[in-house]
């Protein structure tokens, strides 16, 4: 067929399919008796374009013509050329045409007073009709038109489990875990249905009684199967039961060929859904017909790069990212195996040695390469949405992080990351309350997800104060058969922080673990602090030496702890050299290098050095404060250094008045966004007192904090960081201080004795710690 004609055939397939938002590259190509690979071939050839975009410029060209007509809003317009969200229609259209279907008339493309040919009879009677059949649509099955809560009335909740391989060839294996996760995967797309998520749903003994398994996922309904060989044939056995109740609803065999593994998906989907709805419209069956890959092989390689991503490893993300570049290998139209490399590239950097500039390089190349092949899957707009959260400042970009994660909600409310990443988004420019709701959501969605449990766990210990109830999570995560390090090492902490401060538990947990997976960055960064909080710094150091060692390009576990360390012990050029080498070498933020620059600069005593630096930096951020431009809700977290050790150099240098000016900001800051990092609550007030330059507030502050109740982490670390260095020459603080150390010393002491019989102390230290 001629490519022009092909092209011809390929637009009146999708105009004749308009009305359908899930009519996809996957749903062209069937329709027009190709593979999807050739779709992209031919489409590309012909039109310079994707075919998704091409899909998509079809449905807005058509939607421009409708806006002419200017007898239709332009919500129903959106729905009329199959986008189920006005707002994702409003972005597309802005993005392909310029400018807002709303000033579309301001553009010269429509005009209200111009006289416009009337449509013709048949298609004044077919909009209407199409617009009622779409009102049918969503009225009955639940589809909401701009994603909805995601929690709507009358949701039905569901568990796909892992399949069983009943065959004897155990390599064909993988064939019943991508058949379970494709079903689980098109089930997800409903809206009608809170799918949970195959991390949590595939990991649970399906041995247990129903009831269990349905409480610990928190869902009403599950769906479990096998799959076997006969010849040539696959066979599936699928059940759908109710959770509460165990009682089979409705089971049924289906049989195809070998290489018809995904026609069968389609099939069980569609009777699974049918039985939960009883009535399953043919549009609506396209949602479910959303394949990743027409390629097995790349299927299971994907499947097995998600679960070993994961596991926040730097050698587990590796051999992720491995088999992904070799599932694009075998299917180079495989959208989501680019979009969960451009997320694993941006993991490795955090969890690993990757550098900054090889992470945004290769995040870019892959977010690309998936935006070009499918901009419509929301794990490719995920992918985006977390390239532009990973890239850009929460506060100032903040509208446009959250409008990609929702953008990707919109489309399919069961996906658990976007939430999740939202609670992040959330919590970070200070609506906690709405962070810690998607926070829930993504437990709702994934129940047995470690992160999410662990960060919710930590949540509620430190920023809503239910410790009981925290600790209760964290315990029940750290006794499981595979306890996550996350667990692990926040009992740990918690054990510290509990009142009183339990250090010698918190170590030995720390200590133990390390047996098990040492060099753990978790552990390793952890037990630093913990060693810090003893007065143990020659255990401090070794724990962050070996950070150094594993982790040398990363600021987090490499020069953060360095640079600690280096302050405690007073040596401040080694922490000038040490600050100098990584903002030339390495890569550090501009931001974090000056302001500790300046920070050494002020300990050392050399005022001048250290308010050169802060006006030569940040003399914006101090202009923005005082002219009222930057607001205590716009203060990133960031910024909250330089302002505090201008504070200081102010009072050095007898400016009382504008030091004055700069704290009560501060303050209001401490005291509104006081749950934003973990140990705020604690620390605020006595930042607050300082910076006013109260002493008597501040020792009353740090005495409640460590002796009553005694929430004591972290804050002789700070005292032996010279953090309140201005309060240090009065008699009040060094008496207060010197019961804080002798506190110290005896818990250190505990902790010596175990370590002793343990085996695990320098005899060395002995004297380094006289």
């Amino acid at each position: 067929m001629p490519s022009n004609g092909f092209i011809l055939r390929a637009r009146q397939v999708v105009l004749d399919n308009l009305l359908n938002p899930q009519f996809g590259v996957s749903a062209l190509a069937e329709e027009l008796g190709i593979s999807r690979s050739e779709l992209y071939r031919r489409v590309r050839e012909a039109e310079q374009k994707s075919a998704s975009q091409f899909i998509r410029e079809i449905r807005l060209d058509r939607a421009l013509e409708l806006l002419k007509t200017d007898q239709y809003p332009i919500t129903e317009i959106a729905y009329m050329v199959g986008f189920n969200s006005p707002t994702y229609f409003s972005t597309c259209f802005r993005e392909y045409f310029g400018y807002s279907p709303s000033t579309a008339d301001q553009n010269g493309h429509t005009s209200r007073d111009a006289k416009v040919s009337e449509p013709s009879k048949s298609r004044k009677v077919l909009l209407p009709l199409a617009l009622g059949a779409l009102a049918i649509l969503f009225a009955i099955f639940g589809i909401s038109a701009v994603g909805g809560s995601n929690s709507p009335e009358g949701e039905k909740s569901l568990a796909v489990l892992k399949f069983d391989y009943l065959g004897a060839d155990s390599a064909q294996g993988y064939k019943a875990y991508a058949l379970a996760d494709e079903v689980l995967n098109s089930l997800s797309n409903l809206s009608m249905l809170k799918v949970v998520t195959a991390s949590s749903s595939f990991q649970v003994d399906k041995r247990e009684a129903c009831s269990k398994i349905g409480k610990r996922l928190g869902v009403d309904y599950l769906v479990d199967g096998s799959l076997s060989h006969q010849g040539n044939q696959l066979k599936a056995s699928v059940k759908l039961i109710d959770a509460k109740t165990g009682i089979q609803l409705w089971s049924e065999s289906f049989q195809e060929n070998s290489e018809a593994i995904f026609e069968m998906q389609e099939e069980i989907s569609n009777k699974v859904a049918m039985q939960l709805k009883r009535s399953l419209p043919e549009d609506v069956r396209d949602l479910i017909r959303q394949r990743r890959t027409a390629n097995l092989e790349a299927l299971e390689l994907y499947l097995k790069a998600v679960k070993k991503g994961k596991v926040r490893y730097e050698d587990s993300i590796t051999q992720a990212i491995h088999w992904l570049e070799r599932s694009v290998e075998l299917d180079p139209y495989f959208a989501e195996a680019y979009a969960e490399l451009t997320f694993l590239y941006g993991r490795w950097h955090y969890y690993g040695s990757l550098n900054q500039e090889e992470r945004d390089r290769m995040m870019e190349k892959y977010m690309r390469m998936a935006l070009e092949l499918n901009p419509e899957s929301p794990e490719v707009l995920f992918a985006k949405a977390d390239f532009d959260y990973i890239q850009g400042n929460i506060l100032n970009d903040s509208t446009e992080i959250i409008s990609g994660f929702r953008k990707v909600l919109e489309m399919n409310p069961n996906h658990h990351r976007s939430s999740y990443r939202l609670h992040q988004v959330f919590r970070g420019i200070g609506k906690y309350h709405t962070a810690h709701g998607y926070l829930e959501n993504a437990l709702r969605l994934d129940p047995l997800n470690h992160l999410y449990n662990n960060v919710y766990a930590r949540d509620l210990f430190w920023k809503w104060d239910q410790r009981e109830k925290a600790f209760v999570i964290i315990l029940e995560e750290a006794s499981k058969e595979n306890p996550s390090r996350g667990s692990i090492f926040f009992k740990a902490i918690m054990l510290a922080d509990q009142p009183g401060g339990n250090y010698l538990s918190a170590f030995s947990v720390i200590q133990e673990a390390l047996k098990e997976q040492p060099y753990t960055y978790g552990f390793l960064f952890w037990g630093r602090l913990l060693a810090l909080d003893l007065d143990l710094v020659p255990m401090a150091k070794k724990y962050a030496h070996l950070n150094q060692v594993k982790f040398p390009d990363n600021p987090i576990y490499t020069y953060e702890p360095a640079y600690e360390i280096c302050i405690i012990e007073q040596r401040y050029p080694d922490a000038l050299d040490l600050t100098h080498i990584w903002m030339e070498d390495k890569g550090l933020d501009k931001k974090l290098g000056y302001t500790n620059l300046a920070r050494v600069y002020y300990l050392q005593g050399n005022v001048k050095q250290a308010r050169d630096i802060l006006l030569q930096h940040f003399s914006e951020l101090y202009r923005d404060i005082a002219s009222g431009k930057m607001t205590v809700e716009s203060l990133q977290l960031s910024e909250i250094g330089p302002v505090r050790t201008y504070i200081e150099v102010l009072r050095a240098e007898g400016d009382e008045e504008k030091a004055t000016f700069f704290a009560d900001f501060l303050c209001s800051y401490y005291n509104q966004h006081g749950k934003r990092v973990m140990l705020a609550n604690k620390f605020y007030p006595m930042h607050c007192a300082y910076v006013q330059n109260d002493l008597k507030g501040f020792l009353r502050a740090l005495n409640e904090a460590f002796f009553e109740p005694g929430h004591r982490l972290g804050i002789y670390s700070h005292l032996k960081g010279s953090t309140f260095s201005a309060f240090e020459k009065y008699p009040e603080y060094q008496e207060l201080f010197r019961e804080i150390e002798a506190e110290t010393h005896r818990m250190r002491a505990e902790v010596i004795t175990y370590l002793k019989e343990e085996g695990d102390w320098d005899p060395v230290w002995d004297a380094a710690l006289q």
